[in-house]
């Protein structure tokens, strides 16, 4: 996957208008993480990135924070999860950092 996570949810969340809860976002992304780790075969491994962390503005920073709670929740089930840093840009505009991360799934082979 290139970018899908948390792309396609940051447009989700709006504080002004909050028709879309950050349960029903956290729900989404659970869900479609979890269909990734279904249709994952056994000892195969899943590679998603860049997982783009900012924090420059609320929708950002909301869906970071359920992001890294999806990934703790996957992490007490029996799915290997990394969430491996890969490196840092600037944007030439702003200035203003994010933080790119590779998320991998190893779905262990089954005994």
């Amino acid at each position: 996957s290139h970018a899908s996570i948390p792309n396609v949810f940051t447009g989700m969340y709006s504080s002004e208008f909050p028709e879309i809860s950050r349960e029903s976002i956290e729900s989404s992304i659970s869900s479609a993480l979890h269909e990734i780790i279904r249709v994952l075969r056994p000892g195969k491994t899943a590679y998603l990135a860049p997982i783009l962390f900012t924090e420059n503005y609320e929708p950002q920073k909301v869906i970071k924070e359920i992001i890294l709670k999806v990934i703790d929740d996957i992490k007490a089930e029996w799915v290997d999860v990394k969430l491996e840093f890969l490196n840092t840009e600037i944007n030439p505009q702003n200035k203003k950092e994010t933080e790119n991360y590779r998320l991998i799934f190893k779905k262990p082979i089954s005994t």
